[in-house]
C-alpha cells in the first residue's frame, strides 16, 4: 500500500533531485552561482528528504499491518525502517 495514493498504485516516493535539476528549479537564471539554497542543496534539504522517507516507510508498514496509524505504532515502525538516506 502506498500512503501517498491509498487504494491505487501511483508509484513510489519521488527520488531526490540531483544538483542540476535543483539549480534549474531554484536559480533558473544563474543569478546566485554556487550559493547554498539556490544552486547547491544544503544539508537541511537532504535531512528533510530522508526524514519524510522514513516517516512514509513507517506509515506504509503500519497500514499494511493494521490499517490505522497510531502514535505508538508509528514509534515502533520508525525503529524497524531500514533506510539508506542521502544525508550521509
Amino acid at each position: 500500500m502506498n500512503i501517498l495514493c491509498p487504494g491505487s498504485s501511483c508509484g513510489e516516493v519521488p527520488p531526490a533531485a540531483d544538483s542540476k535539476s535543483y539549480a534549474a528549479t531554484f536559480d533558473p537564471h544563474n543569478q546566485h552561482p554556487e550559493q547554498y539554497g539556490y544552486q547547491r542543496m544544503g544539508p537541511h534539504v537532504w535531512l528533510s528528504y530522508d526524514s519524510v522517507n522514513v516517516l512514509l516507510n513507517a506509515a506504509t508498514m503500519i497500514l499494511s499491518d493494521s490499517g490505522s496509524i497510531r502514535l505508538d505504532a508509528m514509534q515502533q515502525a520508525i525503529g524497524r525502517v531500514s533506510f539508506q538516506g542521502r544525508a550521509v
